[in-house]
């Protein structure tokens, strides 16, 4: 977000992070990313980007059980996954579709505990694609178009054309365009 303080140094922004949705109605936020498209009329949004994921594991794990790996045989192999409480989650249903495949060894309440995981070598994890780009020392084991999902950025219909607003959208848009392109820099 530094280059969007550069580009708008009077706006201020501060990031929350919840499982709990924040209620735009009751002005508990100005705007939220989301999965997904806004459920009420209340709310208007814009798409501002794709989310992508994968099954990856380090490079060590990737290299020591490469043949398992190139031939599919899930039950041979160690998994990192969400906790109980998640497992009814997309990406829990999806690895419970690998023929074979053994249920997590390792749970992690949040997804960044799962890349935390796999980078140290516990065994295949499903990460966000650019954040494995980024993070290093991943390799990709298989796609998982099936999660792939639409982010959306929301705010309260008074909101939506304000000048503040649209500054966000719009380059977060432009940041996401940029994070696909393999640039870091959001554009001008």
């Amino acid at each position: 977000m530094p280059g969007f303080n550069r580009q708008h140094p009077g706006l201020g922004v501060e990031v929350l992070t919840s499982r709990e949705p924040y209620n735009l109605a009751r002005r508990e936020a100005d705007a939220l990313l989301r999965y997904g498209p806004p459920d009420t009329t209340d709310l208007r949004g814009d798409r501002v980007g794709r989310v992508e994921y994968a099954l990856y594991a380090n490079q060590a794990y990737a290299a020591r059980r490469q043949a398992a790996i190139a031939n599919q045989a899930w039950h041979e192999l160690e998994f990192v996954g969400l906790d109980e409480p998640r497992v009814e989650f997309e990406v829990e249903r999806w690895l419970r579709t690998l023929p074979g495949a053994n249920r997590p060894w390792l749970r992690c309440n949040y997804s960044v505990g799962v890349l935390d995981g796999v980078t140290a070598g516990g065994g295949l994890g499903v990460v966000e694609c650019t954040v494995a780009e980024h993070v290093g020392g991943l390799v990709r084991v298989r796609d998982a178009p099936a999660l792939s999902q639409d982010v959306w950025l929301w705010t309260h219909r008074s909101l939506y054309d304000t000048p503040r607003f649209q500054a966000l959208r719009d380059f977060l848009k432009r940041t996401w365009l940029n994070a696909v392109a393999g640039r870091t820099q959001p554009a001008a």
